[in-house]
């Protein structure tokens, strides 16, 4: 690193004194001394702007600053950098992690507009951005309008949001999410109203195709399904709470009863089990839950 900043002391006027000094600020971060590497960077950006080197330092000053835990800064040099290099392949990486750092600092603001550039990206053909990623970052776009611009907005970026997904489970995400913001809101409008009920009807739409082709989900999309499958299956389990055996005095009666409670039993027991097999660890708990209290009430009728 000392070597390459002498060069550059001797020989300030070289066309190779740029590189030199970008060189100087590499060796001094691999060294652990990444106090000299920002005080080299940020010497090199204000002497050599120009430099094809400058767009990386940006990055690497980034880099810098983060580990010294001044996110603030990282996020600044990043976007200059991802504004400065467009098409250079750490752009996209460079817009998403501003994107986390200024959210993490409470500018939601700012962190939407940086998580917009990143999608801008991304979402070009000759982007490597893998897809499962991009359809993450879609999805947490609706939080940050959400905190910006309010929920009825979010509601109508989740609705439209759904056709751009190619992942069943995030496509589920993004119609429990709509749900949620329709609901959030007050429902004396009509139009809440109908938006919320069309939301719902997707949802359940969706929740059941999923089950129905065994899709394998997780996380908050597994909740969701499972959620929705526990509300349909209440129906059933209220009626069986609320029925009960013929009197013991009518023995063939009280024999057809107990058949047919332990037939309701079994039938109902099997599909929480298959809730409790969805994806969903918290509703997996309440399917198990569901399925003790079915065995109580049984043995409670008899």
């Amino acid at each position: 690193a000392t070597g390459f900043l002498n060069y550059v002391r001797d020989n300030p006027n070289s066309d190779y004194a740029d590189e030199a000094m970008f060189n100087a600020a590499v060796y001094w971060e691999k060294a652990g001394r990444n106090d000299y590497a920002l005080e080299v960077r940020k010497a090199f950006v204000k002497r050599f702007p120009d430099s094809e080197h400058a767009g990386r330092t940006y990055f690497n000053l980034a880099n810098v600053y983060r580990k010294t835990c001044d996110y603030e800064a990282a996020a600044d040099r990043l976007e200059r950098f991802a504004t400065a290099n467009p098409n250079d392949e750490l752009a996209p990486s460079a817009w998403l992690d501003a994107s986390v750092y200024r959210e993490d600092l409470g500018d939601a603001k700012a962190a939407l507009r940086d998580r917009i550039d990143y999608l801008k990206l991304a979402s070009k053909s000759a982007s490597k951005e893998k897809p499962a990623k991009v359809g993450k970052v879609r999805l947490s776009v609706g939080k940050l309008i959400q905190k910006v611009k309010g929920t009825t907005e979010a509601a109508r970026y989740y609705d439209a949001l759904v056709k751009d997904l190619s992942s069943p489970g995030d496509r589920l995400v993004a119609l429990g999410r709509s749900a949620e913001a329709w609901r959030s809101l007050p429902k004396r409008k009509r139009r809440v109203k109908e938006a919320l009920a069309a939301a719902e009807k997707r949802l359940e739409a969706a929740s059941a195709t999923a089950l129905e082709k065994g899709t394998k989900l997780k996380g908050e999309a597994a909740d969701l399904v499972a959620s929705a499958r526990l509300a349909q299956l209440q129906v059933e389990f209220d009626a069986y709470q609320k029925s009960a055996l013929p009197s013991v005095n009518d023995q063939e009666a009280f024999k057809a009863g107990l058949e047919s409670e332990l037939k309701a039993l079994s039938e109902l027991k099997l599909q929480y089990v298959a809730v409790a097999t969805i994806g969903s660890p918290t509703r997996s708990v309440t399917a198990l839950r569901r399925i003790g209290d079915l065995h109580a009430l049984y043995a409670k009728k008899v």
